[in-house]
């Protein structure tokens, strides 16, 4: 009787675990289980990187040039009120309407913003 057949196991499992272990310890060429796995995380990160790099340039060739005006007018306006242009980016009260429209037209050549064809209605007028 086989030593697989005597511990309840499939002697290919056996066979793949005893090589496992003699690549562990070095006497069998191959590469160590705790080489391998951190290879196996190093790659994931990799691909996770290469994955945000390119959703973050794929982002940059979307954002119009007047929401990049938009955003420079509310971090302008966040840094004569001494407030944070994140908060100011990310939901919080927006730049005066003066303030917007003076800094649109101060950088229209330099980003290419084209003036609106209708002006809109809203709580700004």
């Amino acid at each position: 009787m086989s030593i697989s057949a005597k511990i309840g196991c499939p002697a290919h499992t056996l066979n793949q675990r005893v090589k496992k272990a003699d690549a562990d310890s070095g006497r069998r060429a191959g590469i160590p289980a705790d080489v391998a796995a951190r290879l196996k995380v190093l790659e994931r990160e990799n691909r996770e990187l290469r994955q945000a790099e390119g959703d973050q340039e794929t982002l940059r060739g979307t954002v119009s040039p007047a929401n990049e005006v938009l955003r420079k007018a509310a971090r302008r306006s966040a840094a004569r009120t001494g407030g944070a242009a994140d908060r100011l980016c990310d939901g919080g009260a927006r730049p005066p309407t003066e303030t917007m429209i003076a800094f649109i037209d101060a950088h229209r050549g330099q980003h290419g913003a084209q003036p609106s064809r209708r002006r809109r209605s809203g709580p700004d007028g």
